[in-house]
This record gives C-alpha cells, sequence and structure tokens, in this order.
C-alpha cells in the first residue's frame, strides 16, 4: 500500500484528452525511484491488473522467482546475524547462547552470500533463527540493517519445509510480488488502460545505476517517481551515513527540477504506507524528528 501527495489527477486526465488520437495510443510514463523503494513491485502490480498477468500469474513466472526468493531468505538470515555483533555495541541486542541457534548460525555462516538454493538443513537453521529470542532483537532492529521489510514473514515458511521451498513447491501469486530482485538496466512494457497505451519504463534505483536515467527522459508523459515512506529510519544501502528517506526525496526534487520535465506531469508515490505507520508506533528518526506528514491514503 502507499501515499499520494495531494496531486490531483485532473491535469494528467486533460492533458490525455487534449493528444490527438494518434499521439493518444502510447503514453510513456517512467517508473523511476531510489533503490528499494518498491518501484519493481509496482511495475509487478501493474502486470498483474493490466498485462500479461491480467487473468493472474502463470506458473511459469512465479517458478522463476524460487531461486531469488530463496536468496532473500538467506542473505537477510546472513545480514541479520552479521548486524547481531553490531547491534550488540550500541546495546540493542545479545549474543546467541541457544547451543540449536548457535549451531543453525554456523550453516548459515557457511553459505556464499550469493546462495540461492533451499534445502533442508538450511530451511532448518533458518527455522531455529526465526524462533530464537535474541535473533529476533535483531530483527526488532533492522532498520539499521540492509533487509527485507518481508523478511520474517517469508521466512517463517520455512518451517513447512519441503511443502515450502521444496523441490516440486512454486511461490504464490503474493510471494512473487514480495521477493526481491533488483533491477539493472532499463525494462519496460506496455499497457491498455481504458483509451489509452501506457509504456511503463522503469529503470534501476541504485546510486550506479542513475546514469541511465537520462537516456529515458525523451518522450516522457509523466514520471511516477517512488519513495518508501516506511525508511524514515534506514539508512542508504551504498551509504550508511544517509538516510533512505532523505536521500530519495532529494532526489526527487532533482528530477522534478530537470528542465526536460519542465511540461511534464510529476507524481510523488509515498510507498509502503502499512509499514510505514507500523514502524513510526514504535521508532523516532533524527531526521524526521520535528516533521509532521500529511498523507492522503487511495
Amino acid at each position: 500500500m502507499g501515499l499520494f501527495t495531494r496531486t490531483k489527477d485532473k491535469a494528467i486526465q486533460q492533458k490525455i484528452q487534449k493528444l490527438s488520437a494518434k499521439e493518444r495510443r502510447v503514453l510513456k510514463l517512467l517508473l523511476l525511484g531510489s533503490g528499494d523503494s518498491g518501484k519493481t513491485t509496482i511495475f509487478k502490480q501493474f502486470k498483474i491488473l493490466y498485462g500479461i498477468h491480467k487473468a493472474g500469474v502463470d506458473e511459469r513466472s512465479r517458478s522463476a522467482m524460487r531461486n531469488p526468493l530463496f536468496g532473500n531468505v538467506i542473505s537477510g538470515a546472513k545480514a541479520l546475524l552479521a548486524g547481531i555483533e553490531e547491534l550488540q555495541e550500541q546495546g540493542l541486542t545479545q549474543p546467541l547462547d541457544n547451543p540449536n541457534a548457535l549451531a543453525a548460525k554456523d550453516v548459515i555462516d557457511a553459505l556464499d552470500h550469493r546462495h540461492n538454493e533451499m534445502s533442508p538443513e538450511i530451511a532448518g537453521a533458518i527455522e531455529t533463527l526465526v524462533k530464537d529470542e535474541k535473533f529476533l532483537l535483531a530483527w526488532k532492529n533492522r532498520s539499521k540493517l540492509q533487509v527485507l521489510d518481508s523478511w520474517l514473514e517469508i521466512a517463517s515458511n520455512c518451517e513447512d519445509y519441503p511443502q515450502w521451498g521444496g523441490p516440486e513447491w512454486i511461490p504464490s501469486e503474493k510471494e512473487y510480488l514480495l521477493t526481491r530482485v533488483r533491477t539493472t538496466g532499463v525494462i519496460q512494457e506496455t499497457f491498455n488502460l481504458d483509451n489509452a497505451r501506457i509504456q511503463l519504463v522503469d529503470v534501476g534505483g541504485q546510486r550506479n545505476e542513475r546514469k541511465k536515467w537520462i537516456h529515458c527522459f525523451g518522450g516522457v508523459t509523466g514520471v511516477l517517481y517512488v519513495a518508501a515512506a516506511s525508511e524514515y529510519d534506514q539508512p542508504l544501502f551504498e551509504d550508511k551515513s544517509r538516510n533512505r528517506l532523505v536521500e530519495a526525496l532529494g532526489l526527487f526534487g532533482s528530477v522534478a527540477n530537470t528542465a526536460t520535465f519542465k511540461e511534464t506531469t510529476m507524481i510523488l508515490f509515498l510507498n509502503k504506507s502499512d509499514i510505514f505507520r507500523d514502524k513510526l508506533c514504535v521508532r523516532k528518526s533524527k531526521f524526521f524528528r520535528d516533521i509532521v506528514l500529511f498523507i492522503y491514503v487511495y
């Protein structure tokens, strides 16, 4: 779920109406945002609502998410285990002391950071960790680490291995959406929406991918810029000294003021509002301590 700023869509509708029938055939919508903002998930949702997955995500596409999803689970476990020591120095965690949890840690630590296959041993290790109180302390303080917001929801399924995660298992549509696959380069697809065809262009959001953005700026009808509101208390993946939301909003300002987009409709979509609301009750941020957000939930 996301949050929209009070950007009225009348301007977009008026712009579409003024286009000639020929011009109306394809409208180019550029999907931009910083890394981990959830914009690629929005791209997937467009496919489900208006594109090739309108009748449901096919088995082949969901099967293709098996290894990326396992990679998400394993890399998340490794990040949390590594974070226990780091957070312990800040008084936020305690070292693992349960023999089963320590044995599970050894299993995960032995895996390469690119490992993306599930096995009975790995599933058992993760099942043990997600039930350990000391390990869950790291999860509760995950905003200081680089862990997916959906990690615990997915990792908890390891207790059902092999019904979940076994050789014959295929991810659900929800798991297809939750799986993080980092976008590199430019991905585009055209969707039929009412009386218009929308060409949606998704560009990688990591810092080293942004130099490619400029090549997509030509002929853009609108820019849908995605920022994760839930990242108000998280450090940037590439630079831990920078706050993610500060970076995202600063980047939006730069894009919105680009001369190329002077006449282009700009939409700021504050994503992950459900996680934002949950976190705001228990976590403060020095970056946004004095800011009150007036938001409209759709």
